[in-house]
């Protein structure tokens, strides 16, 4: 299994789309980081001449950092497509099914894919909290390890749904066209139609859940608590990369 893994691994890294699409996911998600620090630091000296104390700490960094993460992994999840989608039409896959890999280790491969991109913009944050950041702040060694937990779950929901995509659409253009119109415009609608009958249950939508549990606050006044979103997340990831092999399982390939 290591070798499957290792395989995938030497695989994706070489198409050279995908080294382009990360290189400019790690470049965007810096100069964001960057240009947003500057921003603070001259409003700051403006606002407080003379004010020689840290302007933001590293908790507060990363808090910024990891609301800013999340939106860039719709960026992750239209790679996650492309790579999906040209084993479909490159007949990839199916030649690894006749090679003798099952339908279980394939989705395996891309569970790992979606494990490694989370990887990068987590390891990301945490130095440019640390390089960006002034002192310690007032989180505690758990807190900031819930945070990178519910960030890092918030993406593998969106990743697990894009992989959905592209199993069943096998065409990228269509998948990535209905992952951004879901994110933006469908699921929106929905909320929308559900706050109106039910108010406060729009948040049991897959993208409003994962949404939620990175940005929860304690004091935050929710349907469900953090416990609950935490459970309804991984029930959504679960259910989405199940779809995920009963597409392989069910259908030709």
């Amino acid at each position: 299994m290591l070798f499957l893994l290792r395989s995938e691994l030497y695989k994706i890294t070489g198409y050279t789309a995908f080294r382009i699409l990360i290189t400019g996911y790690i470049v965007t998600l810096c100069s964001a980081a960057y240009i947003g620090d500057s921003f603070v630091q001259e409003f700051t000296k403006q606002s407080n001449p003379g004010n020689t104390l840290p302007v933001l700490s590293i908790s507060e960094y990363w808090n910024a950092l990891l609301w800013l993460g999340k939106f860039f992994h719709l960026y992750l999840g239209i790679v996650i497509i492309m790579l999906i989608s040209n084993e479909w039409e490159t007949r990839t896959m199916r030649q690894q099914i006749m090679s003798g890999l099952t339908e279980g280790q394939i989705i395996l491969c891309k569970l790992f894919n979606a494990s490694i991109f989370l990887i990068i913009p987590v390891i990301l944050i945490m130095f440019l909290g640390l390089i960006l950041g002034e002192g310690l702040g007032n989180m505690t060694g758990s807190e900031v390890t819930n945070r990178f937990v519910h960030f890092y779950l918030n993406g593998m929901g969106v990743l697990a749904f894009s992989a959905m995509l592209a199993f069943w659409m096998k065409k990228a253009t269509p998948a990535i066209l209905f992952l951004l119109g879901y994110y933006f415009i469908i699921e929106s609608i929905f909320g929308i139609i559900i706050e109106n009958y039910l108010p406060g249950y729009s948040i049991l939508l897959p993208c409003k859940a994962f949404s939620a549990l990175a940005d929860f606050e304690p004091d935050q006044e929710v349907l469900l608590g953090i416990n609950n979103l935490l459970l309804l997340t991984v029930v959504y990831i679960i259910v989405f990369w199940y779809s995920s092999f009963f597409r392989l399982r069910k259908y030709d390939v």
